[in-house]
């Protein structure tokens, strides 16, 4: 019987993992990579700029104690995939170097067997609205600080495809601007719409599913500009993450049209 929910929202990821959990970790994250590469088996999938997340995605090509953050717009419930295509299956069932992830609580952790699956895959519960200090937006900087990897959509929930990119939520500016020190920001634009719209019960095999992704961002600018309110240095920063994905979602759509995204 799985723990209580509770039980694994009071588990802090700073603890050390145990065997049983790794074991498990390794279990889910095998099982789930391999529905991803699944579900890229009856599509169509192209990634552009993939050898970026793949060299990032590795600790020891990051300058020592640099953590990684990865920024994906939110289309389809698949898009997880579009990250875990990108990378190995040993990276992602191996709990030193696989991503957190941040998960709405209400989403991932509504009962006891949601909870106890979620908490294995290393996800992070954040209530939404409940503003950008809650402690799992404190662990999820911490565990960046300690140059791991995290990976958040900043919209905080699926939007519909096609319609424009919602605000980017506030604790991802802290995400951003206060791990010490700062971390890698890679933004990326998932595809999988095309494959599992919002609304659809099943996946439309033969889609084709194009993903690119974005060039690193820096905010050190924004970080040292002087005269700033806290309020006015994040609104700059979700402005220019909310500026990347759109550019990013377009310049995808924009290829894909041409037929000149490239599978990397």
């Amino acid at each position: 019987m799985p723990p209580s929910p509770q039980h694994w929202l009071q588990h802090r990821g700073t603890q050390q993992f145990t065997l049983m959990q790794q074991t498990r970790f390794a279990l889910m994250q095998g099982s789930v990579f391999l529905v991803h590469r699944g579900l890229a088996s009856v599509s169509r999938t192209h990634v552009e700029h993939g050898d970026r997340l793949r060299r990032l995605a590795e600790p020891e090509n990051r300058p020592p104690g640099i953590g990684l953050l990865t920024l994906s717009t939110h289309t389809s419930v698949f898009d997880m995939a579009a990250v875990t295509e990108s990378v190995s299956v040993s990276m992602v069932s191996d709990t030193a170097r696989a991503l957190w992830s941040v998960c709405a609580r209400d989403v991932c952790f509504r009962n006891p067997v949601f909870a106890w699956v979620f908490r294995g895959c290393k996800a992070l519960p954040v209530e939404r609205g409940g503003g950008a200090a809650q402690s799992d937006v404190s662990e999820a900087a911490q565990r960046l600080s300690g140059g791991e990897w995290v990976h958040v959509f900043p919209e905080g929930k699926i939007a519909p495809h096609r319609e424009p990119l919602q605000r980017v939520r506030r604790g991802v500016c802290r995400l951003v601007l206060e791990p010490s020190p700062r971390p890698i920001v890679l933004p990326m634009h998932s595809g999988f719409a095309d494959l599992k719209p919002v609304g659809t019960w099943l996946p439309r095999p033969g889609r084709q599913v194009h993903t690119r992704i974005g060039e690193p961002l820096t905010f050190d600018d924004i970080a040292s500009a002087p005269g700033l309110s806290d309020t006015q240095r994040c609104a700059l920063v979700t402005e220019r993450i909310r500026a990347a994905l759109i550019a990013l979602a377009a310049s995808t759509r924009d290829g894909r049209a041409a037929g000149s995204v490239q599978e990397s």
